[in-house]
C-alpha cells in the first residue's frame, strides 16, 4: 500500500511543480459568445532601446519587444495565439503572411503567419508600435513547449528585418509561459 502511495505521489509531483509556477495565468469567458480565453501576463524580451521621447537625461529607454501567449476556445475555434509587439522608430507595414520566424535551440526555424498591421503611434515613446498576431498550430505549440526560443525575426514589407534575441532567462520564462497557458487550456501535460 505504501509503495502505491509513493508511486502515486511521484507521478503527480511534476504536475504540481508546473502548477505552482503558473500563478499569473488568467482564464476569462466572454459573456456574449462564450469564448474562453486563457492568457498569461506579457513577457518583455530583448533588451532596452532608446525611444524618440526625450527627457532631461536623454532619450527615454523602453523594452525592445513584448510577447503574449493566449489560447481561445469557442464553438468554432480552438487555437493558440502568439502576439509579438515591437516598437519602431520609423513607419513600416507588416504584411499578412509568414513574416514572423522563431529560431529554436535545436536549430530549427519555425515560420508563423501573421495579419497585416500598420502600427499605431505610442505617445509615451513617440514611436510606432507594431503587433504581429500569429496563429500557433498545435504541433508548433508542442515544439515551443519542448524547445527554448533563442531569437525571433519579423520582416516588414519594405524588406527590413528585425531580430530580437532572447536572453537565457527570457527563454526560460517564454517556455514556461507556453507550458502554463497550455496547462490551463487542458493540453499540457501530454497524457498517453
Amino acid at each position: 500500500m505504501l509503495n502505491r502511495f509513493l508511486l502515486f505521489t511521484l507521478f503527480l509531483l511534476p504536475c504540481f511543480k508546473l502548477s505552482g509556477q503558473c500563478t499569473s495565468v488568467k482564464i476569462e469567458t466572454d459573456p456574449f459568445d462564450s469564448t474562453r480565453v486563457v492568457y498569461d501576463k506579457p513577457l518583455n524580451i530583448g533588451g532596452l532601446v532608446t525611444s524618440n521621447f526625450e527627457v532631461e537625461e536623454g532619450n527615454k529607454m523602453v523594452e525592445e519587444a513584448k510577447l503574449l501567449v493566449t489560447y481561445a476556445e469557442n464553438d468554432s475555434i480552438e487555437s493558440f495565439f502568439l502576439t509579438l509587439a515591437l516598437m519602431e522608430w520609423e513607419y513600416q507595414v507588416l504584411e499578412a503572411g509568414e513574416n514572423v520566424m522563431l529560431l529554436l535551440e535545436n536549430g530549427s526555424i519555425v515560420k508563423l503567419n501573421t495579419v497585416e498591421d500598420r502600427g499605431t503611434l505610442d505617445k509615451k515613446t513617440n514611436m510606432r508600435r507594431y503587433e504581429a498576431v500569429c496563429v500557433l498550430p498545435i504541433d508548433l505549440y508542442y515544439a515551443l513547449a519542448h524547445f527554448k526560443t533563442e531569437k525571433i525575426r519579423l520582416q516588414y514589407k519594405s524588406g527590413i528585418k528585425r531580430t530580437v534575441s532572447l536572453f537565457p532567462e527570457q527563454q526560460k520564462k517564454f517556455q514556461q509561459t507556453i507550458r502554463c497557458v497550455g496547462e490551463a487550456a487542458g493540453v499540457m501535460p501530454v497524457k498517453p
